[in-house]
C-alpha cells in the first residue's frame, strides 16, 4: 500500500482514498442551489455511506457465491456480512429517531 521511492511519490492516507474528490460529493445534485443545508448534508453522507456498505456487501455476497458447492468455506466472508450489516444498520436507527429531516 505505501509507495516507495521519494516523499512526493509515496502514498498518501488522502491520496489512496481519494479524499479530495470524495469530499466534494456533498453538494446536492449537480446545479442545485442553495448548497445543502446541515440537515441535507447528513442526508447525503448517511445514504452514500449506505451505499458504500452495499458495494461491499455485494463483493462479499460474491466471495461467498464463489463457495456454493464446495465442501468447505470460508466463514470470514459471512463474519464480513455480519459486521456490516450491524454497524450500517446503526445509521438506519440513527435516521429513524433522527425525524428533523421529515417533521415539517
Amino acid at each position: 500500500m505505501a509507495g516507495s521511492g521519494s516523499p512526493a511519490n509515496r502514498m498518501t492516507y488522502s491520496g489512496y482514498l481519494r479524499l479530495d474528490e470524495l469530499l466534494q460529493l456533498q453538494t446536492g445534485p449537480e446545479g442545485h442551489s442553495p448548497l445543502p443545508s446541515n440537515d441535507e448534508m447528513h442526508f447525503i453522507i448517511t445514504h452514500q455511506a449506505f451505499e458504500l456498505w452495499f458495494k461491499q456487501v455485494r463483493a462479499e455476497l460474491d466471495a461467498v457465491h464463489g463457495y456454493m458447492g464446495q465442501e468447505s468455506v470460508d466463514e470470514k466472508h459471512l463474519t464480513q456480512l455480519f459486521i456490516i450489516w450491524n454497524e450500517s444498520s446503526k445509521s438506519f436507527v440513527f435516521l429513524r429517531t433522527n425525524g428533523r429531516l421529515w417533521k415539517h
